[in-house]
């Protein structure tokens, strides 16, 4: 059964590798993964950032390198599960940035098993010196599903986080007026919401720091209100490290 779990999550991951399954984005967003080592739980992977998930400065974009965290955290509980999840609570955080074609290897593990809540920690470091780039989170939920029972239709977490990311640099750009970068972002996620579902999105800057702002977007259910998700991002110029905001 062991086995069972790790071949059909490798094979889960290459179907949507080759489009087979899933969302355009998603294949875009791993377009050239190749996997290293795999056991149940723990997964080593090797990428070459691809063009396109280039940003505007030509670095590998956030809401992209998040969107690879959480499907690689979701393939590697799948492998230690045996069953399909759901993220609940998901948190990057950003020490580096990384270019376009530039190399990195990825590892994902299960650190923590808690029935029907697991948790994986997705580390992505820089190939040859070992920087961290980026440490991802997340508390995933058994939803019971097997893979061929994949709950389709329903908005993709990744592109969420992606608009939370998005809406997150806007509303802090017209308080700032200066470009800034995410350096930790986090998403509780509450409920689902169904493609051409109506919602409505609140995005409110909470702290100033000078150089280092807060900012909270909520996603409701357009009707009763009823929260989807709910994003929060410390965010600084460009030359503001991690290491600033544990300072705060």
């Amino acid at each position: 059964m062991e086995n069972d779990s790790l071949q059909t999550s490798l094979a889960w991951l290459r179907d949507i590798l080759q489009g087979k399954i899933g969302h355009g984005f998603d294949t875009r967003v791993l377009q050239g993964l190749r996997v290293i080592h795999a056991e149940k739980g723990f997964m080593r992977f090797d990428f070459v950032v691809p063009k396109s998930v280039s940003d505007i400065d030509g670095n590998w974009n956030v809401g992209a390198l998040a969107s690879l965290v959480d499907l690689l955290g979701a393939v590697t509980i799948f492998s230690f599960a045996n069953r399909v999840v759901t993220s609940v609570d998901f948190s990057v955080s950003y020490y580096s940035t990384a270019n376009i074609q530039e190399h990195v290897e990825i590892e994902s593990k299960v650190s923590a098993n808690k029935g029907n809540l697991v948790h994986v920690v997705v580390e992505v470091k820089r190939k040859g010196n070992g920087e961290v780039i980026a440490v991802g989170k997340l508390w995933m939920a058994s939803n019971k599903l097997s893979v061929a029972q994949d709950v389709d239709g329903n908005w993709h977490v990744g592109a969420l986080a992606s608009l939370l990311d998005l809406i997150g640099i806007v509303t802090i750009y017209s308080f700032a007026n200066r470009v800034i970068s995410t350096v930790d972002f986090n998403a509780s996620y509450y409920s689902t919401a169904k493609i051409q579902e109506h919602v409505e999105i609140e995005s409110k800057v909470t702290a100033n720091r000078g150089k280092l702002l807060h900012v909270v977007i909520e996603v409701r259910r357009k009707g009763n209100g009823e929260v989807i998700a709910v994003g929060k991002q410390w965010m600084a110029s460009n030359k503001q490290t991690l290491a600033q905001v544990s300072n705060v």
